[in-house]
């Protein structure tokens, strides 16, 4: 894999609570114990936060990955911190914070879908100054991903905003975005939904999930707006259906489909993450991660990469927790 100049992801680095059932070792939905005697919940903490997630799968798949967070140094930041590296994320990038660590208690329905309550307004990966982000100059990177929370959350996300706007508009850097939303931190769907077209206009590659747009615009068909976000400047637009598979859509109104695969789910934690991580790995093996590269994929090359980024988060979702595959488990995809 061409893996030298890499992707640098840059976001939030969270624990994920999640409740397991100490039989099986998986995360269940937060309910009450069937022996009503016995009232201790069992915990397990997983790292998490959409960027990091897409950064660890990235590495995984064996391309170059650095990580811009704002890494906690108290509580459990330092674990945090252990798992990136070792996975073998470069972290030179981010920087040691004083706040603690952001934690989010997941809840999973009887289909695996994860829900998430978040503890930590005042926590690291919030605050974000501009001082504290590498100077475009210091961007020796093919590709950078960004999204999710960190990009929507005050008072940090204005810093990331202009930081990306000014690293988009010099050209050299492709920007990849998801907004990954995240339902329990809205306060105003519709300002989050102006602010989330902001950041389409500043990206290049835009991954967004059809239940992203549920809940940005409630009642509207996601292929439009996909189609829509397309107009809006990125070379591409990836939406992904769930079972359903997922769609291309470029500024000229093609459009490409692929399936997804048969999957037994355990649960759908980190799967959009996983499928970013395996979309970027198919580009730069493609020779394709770098502006203006998207735009010049075939149909069929485009197919081949939605198949590889399917495969990706199909093997996630057939294990608990955002844990994505290596290399060497996703062997039934087109690789360039």
């Amino acid at each position: 894999m061409n893996s030298a100049a890499g992707v640098l992801a840059v976001g939030e680095l969270i624990a994920d609570i999640v409740v397991v059932d100490e039989r099986t070792d998986n995360a269940r939905a937060l309910r009450p114990r069937g022996d009503a005697s016995d009232r201790t919940l069992h915990l397990i903490a997983r790292p998490g936060g959409s960027p990091a997630n897409v950064a660890v799968g990235l590495a995984r798949l064996g391309v170059a990955a650095s990580f811009a967070g704002r890494l906690s140094s108290v509580g459990v930041g330092p674990w945090l911190a252990g798992y990136l590296a070792s996975n073998g994320v470069d972290t030179g990038f981010s920087v040691k914070a004083s706040e603690a660590p952001t934690l989010a208690v997941v809840s999973l329905d009887s289909a695996g879908v994860p829900s998430y309550r978040f503890y930590g307004a005042d926590t690291a990966d919030w605050h974000w100054r501009r001082e504290e982000l590498p100077t475009p100059e210091r961007l020796a990177v093919a590709a950078l991903h960004t999204g999710s929370l960190a990009t929507t959350t005050p008072p940090g996300c204005q810093a990331l905003a202009s930081w990306v706007a000014d690293i988009h508009a010099g050209g050299a850097v492709l920007v990849s975005y998801d907004p990954n939303v995240r339902v329990s931190r809205l306060s105003a769907p519709a300002a989050l939904a102006a602010q989330v077209d902001s950041w389409v206009r500043r990206a290049d590659l835009v991954k967004v999930s059809q239940d992203d747009l549920a809940v940005l615009h409630p009642g509207t068909d996601a292929t439009a707006i996909a189609r829509g976000w397309a107009g809006l400047g990125p070379e591409l637009v990836v939406l992904t259906l769930g079972a359903e598979g997922s769609m291309a859509f470029r500024p000229d109104g093609s459009t490409v489909a692929s399936p997804a695969p048969p999957v037994q789910v355990v649960d759908t934690v980190g799967a959009g993450d996983a499928f970013c991580a395996g979309l970027l790995a198919w580009l730069s093996e493609a020779g394709a991660l770098h502006p203006g590269g998207p735009s010049r994929l075939s149909a069929g090359d485009l197919r081949s990469a939605l198949n590889v980024a399917s495969q990706v988060a199909g093997v996630t979702c057939s294990r608990p927790g955002a844990d994505p595959p290596g290399r060497a488990e996703v062997t039934a995809a087109p690789w360039p």
